[in-house]
C-alpha cells in the first residue's frame, strides 16, 4: 500500500475501492521476476497502434487502471515497464492475452492507469 500522507489520499484510496467494485474485472498480474497475482483492473481502449519495438505491424492499445497496491492491483514502486504484463480476456472475444506493461500514464495513492500494447 502506498504511504497514506493526507486526507485527499485516504479520499482517493476509499473511491478506488469503490470504483474497483463496480466496474474491475479479474486480470492476473504477471512480475518479470515471476510469480503471479490475480488482481482487478478496468480497461479503457486507446485505438488500434504500431507494436512498440518491431517494425511493422499493429496492436489494440489500452489503459488499464488498477489500485496503486500491493495486495490489492499494482503499487507504482514494484512496476517494471516494459517487463512485466497483464493477462486478460481479449474485449473482442477469444483466448485471454498477456500483454506488456510499456509505461504508467499517471497515478495517485488510489490508481495507476498503465499504459498496454
Amino acid at each position: 500500500m502506498v504511504a497514506v500522507n493526507s486526507p485527499y489520499d485516504l479520499a482517493v484510496i476509499s473511491a478506488a475501492e469503490t470504483y474497483m467494485a463496480m466496474f474491475g474485472r479479474e486480470m492476473v498480474y504477471l512480475p518479470a521476476g515471476g510469480g503471479t497475482r490475480t488482481i482487478m483492473g478496468i480497461r479503457h481502449p486507446q485505438g488500434i497502434g504500431r507494436i512498440p519495438g518491431q517494425n511493422f505491424g499493429t496492436t489494440s492499445n489500452f489503459l488499464v487502471q488498477v489500485r496503486n497496491s500491493v495486495t490489492l492491483g499494482i503499487a507504482v514502486t514494484e512496476l517494471n515497464t516494459g517487463g512485466d504484463k497483464l493477462r486478460f480476456e481479449n474485449p473482442l472475444g477469444g483466448a485471454t492475452q498477456d500483454r506488456r506493461i510499456n509505461g504508467i500514464e499517471k497515478s495517485d495513492a488510489g490508481m495507476v492507469f498503465l499504459q498496454i500494447a
